[in-house]
């Protein structure tokens, strides 16, 4: 299960719970906080990978070719 997941469960049991309550105001600021938290987490993520890309690549290959597209596929990614 990965980060992006784990946001989508916990933001549907909240605003299941907001339904089930018929809090209208609350299932919109769920969904806002939801949507940025997982933005914000998940770009994190991917930059301490774009950042850290060249020496966790190394473990799998000594290829600098490839290290370095690495780097620019993780880069491109988080951006994204």
């Amino acid at each position: 299960m990965n980060l992006g997941n784990c946001f989508s469960i916990a933001s549907i049991i909240l605003i299941g719970q907001a339904i089930g309550e018929k809090n209208k105001s609350d299932i919109k600021e769920y969904r806002k906080w939801s949507y940025f938290q997982s933005a914000v987490s998940m770009t994190f993520v991917t930059g301490t990978l774009a950042v850290a890309s060249p020496l966790i690549g190394k473990l799998f290959t000594h290829n600098q070719t490839v290290l370095h597209l690495l780097v620019i596929t993780l880069l491109i990614d988080t951006v994204s």
